[in-house]
């Protein structure tokens, strides 16, 4: 079974200009069949593998040129290494979505250059 949290907030504006934060919460569960549960998992594997291969193609171009990769540019290159590379084949098992989320991820983890973060280990990549 899986759990998770939905949390949003809605700011609500008043009689009289003032507003009212208010923060709503659900609490769902998933309970999958076998085979949807092997489908989640799968998905959740694609992104993280999406997410390791853009994590090791942006180290490479940022050690040889100091610049990183978009998510568009890593979409590109993820389109021409599946096709290129027969180990790559299971791809299609999975939505595109699982990667290229992983890609806009990275992506918006180059946004907080120069932030406080802890998007990885010391030394691992440029945030270090």
């Amino acid at each position: 079974m899986f759990l998770a949290w939905w949390v949003y907030e809605l700011v609500r504006w008043r009689a009289g200009g003032w507003r009212v934060r208010v923060i709503q919460a659900y609490r769902f569960a998933l309970d999958p069949s076998a085979a949807q549960e092997r489908a989640l998992r799968s998905h959740a594997g694609a992104a993280r593998f999406g997410w390791n291969w853009g994590l090791a193609r942006c180290q490479e171009r940022y050690a040889a040129g100091g610049t990183w990769y978009s998510a568009v540019d890593l979409h590109r290159l993820w389109n021409a290494q599946k096709k290129a590379d027969p180990a790559l084949a299971w791809w299609a098992e999975n939505s595109k979505c699982s990667y290229q989320e992983a890609f806009r991820d990275l992506d918006r983890g180059d946004a907080l250059r120069g932030q406080d973060c802890d998007l990885a280990p010391s030394g691992c990549c440029r945030h270090a």
